[in-house]
């Protein structure tokens, strides 16, 4: 009976040295780190990327709501004019009268009080659009100084202290034709100082009108800048959150080699 050799297969005793150990573990880890930082980047994204499209909703809501109150201002004040105009003829004729009808210059300073308060509840209208824009484009001011290449509206403060103004002016001809008719006596005074407000007055309506038709006209352009702001925010955001994940994605291919090295380097130091 011939005797076989006992066949073994020789084992390896040596260790993985620690550097291997050491770039398999920070491998993984790093893997786990940039992998949770892209979630976070897109996760983010969408949050903010919401929020914006929550302030472009925000924003037309607001120019809509402001173009609308303008050009029912403006159409509030050309309608003014209008009824001084059809006033002026019977003021004249009051005046030019040395026995004013007291009943007639009684209906004429009605009409003109009538005008004063719609005059009054168009100005607070245009008060809530003015807040309106300033506060939309204040917004926007804030995100512009954070996101470096935001376009803000621009012009929207000169255009509205011009219309201020004018505002002011209308103010003051109603003031001065309110003084000028209280302090007058009654009949022949009041028919002239009726005479003498009505075109100063009709004049500073006929201004504030057409500074407000301009302004409802100034809003639809800044309100398309708007639009373009918003979307320039968007496409900002959306390039920082690619780069974040190229940046990332770049380093958790490193981690990844690193991981490969480190069991390269156990398998020669293990490998009989």
């Amino acid at each position: 009976m011939t005797e076989t050799a006992a066949k073994f297969k020789p084992v390896s005793t040596r260790r993985a040295p620690p550097k291997a150990l050491a770039a398999k573990v920070g491998g993984i880890v790093g893997v786990v780190i940039c992998a949770l930082i892209i979630v976070v980047v897109w996760f983010g994204f969408g949050t903010v990327a919401r929020a914006v499209d929550d302030l472009g909703n925000d924003v037309n809501a607001a120019f809509d709501r402001a173009i609308t109150v303008s050009e029912s201002v403006a159409g509030r004040f050309d309608d003014a004019v209008i009824t001084i105009d059809t006033m002026r003829a019977d003021i004249a004729e009051a005046a030019a009268s040395r026995t004013p009808d007291m009943a007639r210059l009684s209906n004429l300073q009605a009409r003109l009080e009538q005008v004063s308060a719609r005059y009054l509840d168009a100005r607070v209208r245009y008060a809530e659009a003015r807040e309106s824009v300033v506060g939309v484009v204040s917004r926007l001011q804030e995100i512009a100084r954070i996101i470096p290449g935001s376009r803000v509206p621009e012009n929207a403060g000169d255009r509205l202290a011009a219309v201020d103004a004018k505002i002011r002016e209308i103010d003051e001809a109603i003031i001065a034709t309110g003084t000028s008719v209280a302090d007058a006596d009654p009949g022949q005074t009041v028919a002239d100082a009726l005479a003498a407000r009505a075109t100063p007055l009709k004049d500073a309506i006929a201004g504030g009108a057409q500074a407000v038709h301009g302004l409802s006209a100034n809003l639809a352009g800044l309100q398309a800048t708007a639009d373009s702001t918003i979307d320039g925010i968007g496409l900002v955001l959306l390039l920082a959150a690619l780069a974040l994940s190229v940046l990332f994605g770049w380093v958790l291919g490193l981690n990844i080699a690193l991981w490969l090295l480190g069991r390269s380097w156990e398998r020669a130091a293990t490998e009989p």
